[in-house]
């Protein structure tokens, strides 16, 4: 007599063991998703939404996408980096380039945008790992291109030596936080502090702003005692470097290689961020573009003696490890984890943060609101192969959350589209698994998936489903075909037959077709072999 069970990891998310036998499970371009009282299952497994073209920018890679709260008209406006090039996008018809002398075109830029209080005027600020850009956004397109410029940085703090003169700070990346512009000094342990509310006016309305906002000019020192490198703070409670910043608005994080450190403000104009003796940890970034941050969440990839590999998130002053082992452990097997790229974003109850190995091809997310990682990829153009997932710097703008890619596209997630902006196809796959009867031998008779069938926009279109196994974690079956039915028919079963003798059965299935797949749940009929 056949025996039925119920597949009860045929959702879930990555977790695949270097130990084939001991687990294989994965979700790519499907991530789980709760259910409420009543459902056919405590949680499904959901297709990610496709994306479609919101403009074509550039031929350059996309380097961040930033919007500014103000533009001309007073509404908020993006803003993108594409190769050397500063371009402001008002809408699909309209953007214009703004600056085409920023450096260091092969990694991201950081962004951060001045308040105004008075006279003072809200700038973007752009980082781009050597200099410090800074336009009025406010301004027309036309007087952005004569007001936009670098800003004079300051001198790194060294002893007066005319046979060694000091050098300028080498920043990577800015915050701002309670009216003060701060960059870091990847090349130290230090970062620079602007005096509150930068880009004020130097008198009435009418006078020229002051844009020597780091407070490096002579005149400073004599007037006011500044030594041409205006505030600087160090991250004295570790020897290391300054590698990244980032802050919440309300507390400033610096990350060094081997440390991180939490600032607050404190009010006074001298020295306005300190930092608490139990605010600082032994656990640093391996990845400076790792870092991430939406609301009160940031971001990163850990290293040092007791945080290599781990990924880790910020939440005011509490720090929490997400990373799983199998998570950490193909880390460490990669081949240059340092130049990861992390982006998050909030999108239908659930916080993402993706992560994303340019060196090793491979883009991990972790959905903070179910405690599951899952993969993303996007298919290669001429084979089935898996490539790391190009939409980055993923942020929300006029109600769309909106990404830039490396052929100089900004898309938009779509909800009701399933393959990606230029008509690839999304392939989604999950991999179940270990299915196993104590570890006897047992023929398995039929496989069901519950999935969504007939749920589909498309009348002409017949969704197929493709699905193989293994009984030994190395080799697979022949790929078999299911169907899920045309538009309208909601009864159609996903079923497959005779799959022969198992004893550590493992399941994929996979689809391409540009559909709202999702998985629900599933069971196998299987019969005992006699002893």
């Amino acid at each position: 007599m056949a025996n039925v069970s119920i597949i009860s990891d045929i959702v879930g998310g990555w977790s695949e063991s270097d130990i084939r036998l001991a687990n294989m499970s994965e979700s790519i371009n499907m991530f789980c998703e709760t259910q409420g009282s009543g459902a056919a299952n405590t949680s499904i497994l959901r297709s990610i939404s496709g994306n479609e073209v919101y403009v074509k920018v550039s031929d350059k890679k996309c380097r961040g996408l930033y919007e500014a709260s103000r533009g001309h008209d007073g509404f908020p406006v993006l803003f993108g980096v594409f190769g050397n090039e500063l371009w402001i996008i008002h809408d699909k018809e309209n953007f214009t380039c703004l600056y085409t002398g920023l450096t260091n075109i092969s990694t991201p830029v950081s962004m951060c945008e001045t308040g105004g209080e008075g006279s003072a005027h809200p700038h973007l600020i752009v980082v781009d790992g050597a200099s410090v850009v800074a336009v009025d956004t406010t301004l027309s397109d036309q007087e952005m291109l004569e007001d936009i410029r670098t800003i004079a940085l300051p001198y790194r703090v060294t002893q007066e030596d005319p046979e060694h003169p000091s050098q300028r700070i080498v920043p990577t990346h800015c915050a701002y936080c309670y009216n003060y512009l701060i960059v870091n000094d990847s090349g130290t342990d230090a970062f620079y502090i602007t005096y509150q509310y930068p880009f004020e006016r130097e008198g009435q309305y009418g006078a020229p702003i002051d844009y020597d906002i780091f407070m490096i000019d002579p005149w400073r020192e004599v007037e006011m005692g500044y030594k041409d490198y205006g505030f600087v703070t160090y991250s004295e409670w570790s020897p290391d470097l300054t590698s990244a910043l980032v802050s919440n608005g309300t507390l400033l994080y610096t990350f060094g290689p081997r440390s991180s450190q939490i600032f607050t403000y404190n009010s006074d104009v001298d020295a306005p961020f300190v930092s608490p003796s139990n605010s600082a940890n032994m656990i640093g970034i391996k990845a400076p573009y790792s870092l991430a941050k939406v609301g009160d969440y940031v971001f990163y990839l850990g290293s040092s003696a007791i945080g290599e590999n781990g990924i880790y998130y910020w939440q005011g002053n509490q720090l929490t490890r997400c990373s799983t082992p199998d998570v950490e452990r193909y880390i460490q097997n990669m081949k240059y984890p340092q130049d990861a790229v992390g982006q998050v974003w909030q999108e239908n109850g659930h916080l993402f943060y993706a992560i994303t190995f340019i060196t090793d091809d491979y883009t991990l997310v972790y959905d903070i609101t179910e405690n599951i990682w899952h993969r993303r990829s996007s298919k290669d153009k001429l084979t089935n192969a898996h490539h790391y997932w190009r939409p980055q710097f993923g942020l929300l703008h006029d109600g769309k959350i909106m990404f830039g890619t490396d052929d100089g596209y900004v898309i938009a997630m779509n909800n009701n589209k399933f393959d990606e902006y230029d008509g690839r196809p999304m392939i989604r796959m999950r991999r179940s698994g270990a299915l196993m009867n104590n570890y006897q031998d047992f023929i398995v008779d039929g496989l069901r998936l519950i999935c969504n069938v007939g749920d589909f926009d498309d009348a002409n279109l017949v969704p197929q489903i493709m699905m193989r196994y293994t009984n030994n974690g190395g080799y697979w079956s022949q790929q078999e075909i299911g169907l899920l039915g045309r538009q309208g028919e909601y009864g159609t079963e996903v079923e497959w037959f005779n799959l022969g003798i198992n004893n550590i059965m493992t399941i994929e299935i996979s689809c391409s077709d540009p559909v709202k797949f999702g998985l629900i749940g599933g069971r196998i009929n299987y019969s005992l072999i006699d002893s």
